[in-house]
């Protein structure tokens, strides 16, 4: 009996499965990859899709598109080019941030080295007004400074925009000692020597 039932239960499930159909492979294209690049970050922002991708070159490119398919074709827009030694090169993982009124794309770079790994650094731009495609530069007055020679091997940093200098609190020399910005007091914690990395 139950050999009987086994073998009917057999047949079932033969029976069964002859009447399906195979299955097949779902397919499925990327509507961005048509531009190679790694590390996509999309953002959506006032009615578009924008998209950066890292390039290993010294170019950001951000590509703008209405729908997420549209990032196929859409051209894209130059945020950036190599424009100092220091971060000239192997640009990879960009990111879109919007703060303030203001797009940051954020990237890695490096120099034109052979090893360009030991020379990766993060950086920053940031975006003349609320449209991510630019024009960026690299940061604000706030964040460049000017380099003087002092005359005995000793510099003083001072910022462009407030004209005043960096100053360690107390010319402490410890770790993570705090670092300001004071009018030109001529002292020692305000004199910096540049040494080769």
């Amino acid at each position: 009996m139950a050999r009987r039932l086994l073998t009917l239960l057999a047949a079932l499930v033969l029976a069964l499965s002859l009447g399906q159909p195979s299955a097949t492979a779902a397919s499925f294209s990327n509507p961005v990859e048509a531009h190679k690049g790694a590390d996509p970050w999309i953002a959506y922002h006032d009615g578009g899709y924008h998209l950066v991708t890292t390039s290993w070159t010294d170019v950001i490119t951000i590509r703008k598109a209405p729908t997420l398919a549209g990032l196929a074709t859409a051209p894209g827009v130059q945020v950036r080019k190599g424009d100092a030694a220091s971060r000239c090169c192997s640009i990879w993982a960009p990111e879109l941030h919007f703060l303030g009124g203001r797009w940051y794309p954020y990237y890695v770079a490096g120099q034109n080295v052979a090893d360009y790994n030991l020379t990766q650094r993060s950086h920053v731009l940031e975006s003349a007004g609320s449209d991510p495609l630019g024009p960026c530069t690299s940061g604000r007055a706030g964040q460049r400074w000017r380099v003087e020679d002092l005359g005995d091997d000793t510099h003083r940093l001072v910022d462009a925009a407030t004209g005043k200098v960096a100053d360690v609190a107390d010319c402490s020399t410890a770790d993570s000692a705090d670092v300001r910005q004071r009018s030109w007091l001529d002292n020692a914690c305000q004199q910096w020597r540049l040494v080769p990395g």
